[in-house]
């Protein structure tokens, strides 16, 4: 565990999701996961739908649902703009779930838009994974 912190700050269009220090950031990049510790490089990083963990410095790790968006980190400031996030325990998993059911019932129908029902069965299977491994 890395124990120098730095400023953390995850915004979803609608609220600030989380804001403080965090001793390592892991992120689901679209090129790859990738993690961020104390003096990591400038980066500005598209994320793609995937858990989001933050461990703070008493070693606590918090998940967080992303629905895809950007990460930049720059002087220890790491900045998270997600199209959606939500913390492990702020998940409606019946919502998820009916959520995934009815866009896996649409691409089995083969009805149009495929890409964005795509999307939207992968944001709702990720919240169903972040919220189980609470």
């Amino acid at each position: 565990m890395y124990e120098k912190p730095f400023n953390l700050d995850i915004i979803a269009p609608d609220r600030l999701v989380y804001r403080g220090q965090a001793t390592s950031v892991t992120a689901p990049g679209v090129l790859g996961a990738f993690q961020v510790l104390f003096n990591h490089a400038p980066l500005l990083a598209q994320l793609a739908p995937g858990p989001l963990k933050v461990m703070d410095s008493a070693g606590a790790v918090s998940l967080f649902a992303v629905g895809g968006g950007f990460a930049e980190v720059r002087d220890n400031q790491v900045t998270v703009l997600a199209d959606s996030a939500e913390k492990a325990g702020e998940i409606d998993v019946e919502r998820a779930q009916k959520a995934a059911r009815g866009a896996g019932d649409r691409l089995r129908e083969h009805l149009p838009d495929d890409e964005l029902t795509r999307e939207a069965l992968a944001r709702a299977l990720n919240r169903l994974k972040v919220a189980t491994k609470q």
